[in-house]
């Protein structure tokens, strides 16, 4: 039976342009609503004397799978209902790239030949105004007005003087968009052979030089000189009547970047929301909460509306449960879950939505379609699920800490013979008695779980009676053993997150450290001196950080140097052999990068060709390299997660070549335009075949591929370093594969 939940909880919603044909459905928050009616206030708004409405600008925050993408989408779909015109209600997903993207994006969905229809409208306006005011072909003023023919046409037959119509269109683009560059660019899109030039120079490029010969002489590459563009189109598109929505999801990341490499973006930021609520434009921006903390006074006093995202209810989650069961299978039901375990589970996840899709998509994989999920199962998921890291990597996160703070600390220390003694790290301070014990524990779901952490917190005063103890949870904490957690440590436990958790740990230990007693007969110069000890140790630690990672940038361009001769080989034999037949059909940039970078992060956390080459290599290192390869095959799990990568390479390369296939099939058969129902179909039958195909591979066990080093950057804390980010990348390029192949594929198809 298949799943009906995602595995990676992105959910794929319908009514944009990248995702037609998909089923949809939404379950409504208070966030939802809220943002709704923020957004149909602005369509419904009347008209100002000056002809444009009242603009804004909202702010959407919320932490990481609280459905900000999903509300979205929800918002275009919404302002698509309402306005005719498909360029005026637009939704870009943000990279953490840089702003540039996220703008060539933009104008990618805006299209040059929707950009030239409006430019053209400007003309139209103009030449029936002349008209207008000679009194002449009355009947060709009214189709200038209807946009019922085009405005060079009615120049040429009545052989009007189109260089000074063309100067007025000039200078009233230029006092639209307030840029005297924008305002040339855009009048040549009405004349021949100037098209490909100006588009260069909107999308980033360098001016060519019929562009330089008119003075527009810089590239829109800096990010103020890209948010002004922005909002030189929010000009453009908004006004005049029009109602322009703009969605930018996961702005935060992109803003961030620019403004540590320039000082100019916040003053820029500032004009843009501006300049969106003065042209009549709705701007949405998403991002994390901590977006509020990158910005000035002068840039929150031109946010409109701001909506917290909040987490589901247990009755949102059922609800929820129901509509995709009812996308699925045809039938809202609520069985294997009950109403109990659905309020168990969403008070575990903290009500966050991808949280709780995940624990359904693995809880309903547990139940194989027969009987009802128990309690057992849920805590079982949930340990599964909700620990965002393997307990070495939270204990690297802690000592990296520490470290980077000079504090003395002793890892895996007993403070006495008894096994509860045992503390991940104990800290002492030289002006301090007693020291501080750190506890890491995994989700604390249960009394049991909490009578564990009791335990060990009286072993830790029963041996010191002076001790603090702070505790760290890499998972989560139930809300009805939260009180008792509490109650036993005296202070809230330090519950990890990717983002804070440097922050929460560094204040929960000095703040331990300020209860502990003074040392009464510490000497003050021997403090002066073992404060200065602690700061060598900072400056110790940091310069051994950048030899290491000096030391493993130089590994890397030995891999790349190694890898290149070897490619250099194999095309050397390729060319002395017969060439493969080229395929038919090229999969699109954005679909085969989609492969590309599924097959990489698997390659990247292997490297058995590589590994195996080296092996049978002959040289003064052959028995090391050879010693390293058994070592990683002694590992355990390392040949089941080898053999699971094997599959989804397979999987990956049938999919890749059922797509390919899928897209010779529709030009051949349909050529270009909009895909027919039919063809999209055929796209989701694929798509539903290769998430059967990988269901039930068990991708959490490639977790040993990430806990060793990669073999091109063996040894060293700075590959430790590099573990989050390659399980997050594991799960970035893996799952949910099937949804963005389904979405990059309409797109390109659509847009050809």
């Amino acid at each position: 039976m298949r799943n009906p939940f995602s595995a990676m909880a992105v959910a794929r919603v319908a009514g944009s342009e990248d995702d037609a044909g998909g089923s949809e459905f939404t379950v409504e928050t208070d966030a939802i609503r809220r943002a709704t009616a923020h957004l149909t206030e602005y369509l419904d708004a009347p008209d100002s004397a000056a002809g444009r409405g009242p603009g804004a600008v909202l702010l959407v925050l919320g932490e990481l799978g609280t459905g900000k993408t999903h509300l979205a989408r929800q918002l275009v779909r919404t302002a698509a209902a309402r306005l005719s015109d498909p360029t005026r209600s637009l939704h870009i997903e943000a990279t953490a790239e840089n702003v540039l993207s996220t703008y060539q994006r933009f104008l990618l969905q805006l299209g040059l030949e929707r950009i030239r229809a409006r430019v053209s409208e400007f003309y139209a306006d103009i030449v029936a105004e002349q008209l207008q005011d000679t009194g002449l072909a009355g009947h060709a003023v009214d189709l200038l007005r209807r946009r019922e023919v085009e405005p060079r046409k009615v120049v040429d037959e009545l052989r009007l003087m189109e260089s000074q119509l063309l100067r007025r269109v000039h200078r009233e683009l230029s006092d639209v968009t307030e840029n005297e560059s924008f305002g040339k660019a855009l009048t040549l899109l009405l004349r021949p052979g100037f098209e490909d030039a100006v588009w260069k120079w909107l999308t980033g490029g360098e001016p060519d030089v019929i562009l330089r010969e008119r003075d527009i002489t810089t590239r829109i590459a800096a990010a103020p000189d890209v948010l002004e563009a922005m909002g030189v189109f929010a000009l453009l598109f908004g006004g005049s009547r029009r109602r322009f929505v703009l969605v930018v999801d996961e702005f935060d990341k992109i803003f961030s970047l620019a403004r540590h490499s320039d000082d100019r973006v916040m003053l820029a930021f500032q004009k843009m929301l501006e300049v969106f609520s003065n042209a009549g434009a709705f701007l949405v921006l998403c991002g994390h909460p901590d977006f509020l903390t990158m910005v000035d006074a002068g840039a929150k006093q031109r946010i409109t509306h701001t909506v917290p995202m909040t987490g589901l209810s247990a009755p949102q989650a059922r609800q929820f449960i129901e509509l995709a069961q009812r996308a699925e299978f045809g039938q809202a039901r609520l069985e294997p879950f009950t109403p109990e375990v659905v309020e168990y589970v969403t008070t575990l996840a903290g009500g966050n939505v991808r949280r709780v899709i995940r624990m359904c998509h693995t809880l309903f994989q547990m139940t194989e379609g027969r009987g009802l999920v128990t309690d057992e199962m849920v805590r079982a998921a949930a340990r599964e699920q909700l620990g965002p890291l393997s307990a070495d990597e939270v204990l690297s996160s802690a000592r990296r800490v520490l470290v980077h703070n000079g504090w003395t600390y002793q890892p895996d220390h007993y403070l006495s013979l008894g096994r509860d003694s045992r503390v991940d790290f104990w800290l002492t301070f030289a002006d301090r008695t007693g020291g501080c014990a750190v506890l890491f524990t995994d989700s604390v779901l249960t009394h049991p779980d909490v009578e564990a952490v009791r335990r060990r917190f009286a072993a830790v005063r029963q041996a010191h009676a002076d001790a603090e103890v702070v505790l760290v949870v890499n998972g989560v904490v139930a809300g009805d053993v939260a009180p008792l957690l509490r109650g036993v440590l005296g202070r809230e436990p330090v519950v990890y997150s990717g983002r804070r958790f440097a922050d929460d740990l560094q204040v929960a230990v000095q703040a331990a450290m300020s209860l502990l007693p003074a040392e009464r007969s510490a000497d003050p110069a021997g403090l002066v001196q073992q404060r200065i000890d602690q700061i060598n140790r900072q400056q110790s630690s940091l310069y051994g950080f950048i030899e290491q990672l000096a030391d493993h940038i130089d590994g890397l361009r030995t891999s790349s140097d190694r890898r290149l001769a070897e490619i250099q080989h194999q095309l050397t034999d390729l060319a002395a052999g017969t060439p493969r037949e080229a395929a038919s059909v090229e999969l699109p940039g954005s679909v085969a990068q989609l492969f590309d970078d599924a097959l990489g992060v698997l390659e990247e956390n292997t490297h058995t060709e590589l590994m195996t080459r080296e092996a049978f290599a002959r040289g003064p290192e052959a028995s090391r390299v050879l010693d390293a390869v058994q070592r990683r095959q002694r590992t355990p799990g390392y040949l089941e997660a080898l053999g699971i990568v094997a599959l989804l390479q397979q999987a990956l390369h049938t999919f890749r070549d059922g797509v390919q296939q899928w897209y010779a099939d529709v030009r051949a058969r349909e050529g270009g335009g909009e895909l027919s129902a039919g063809a999209v179909e055929e796209l989701d039958e694929i798509c539903r075949t290769y998430d059967a195909v990988v269901e039930y591979l068990p991708r959490h066990k490639l977790d040993p591929l990430v806990q060793l080093a990669p073999w091109t950057a063996r040894g060293g804390p700075v590959s430790d370093l590099s573990r989050p980010s390659r399980r997050a990348s594991l799960r970035q390029h893996l799952d949910n594969l099937s949804s963005s192949v389904r979405r990059a594929a309409v797109r390109s198809q659509t847009f050809r």
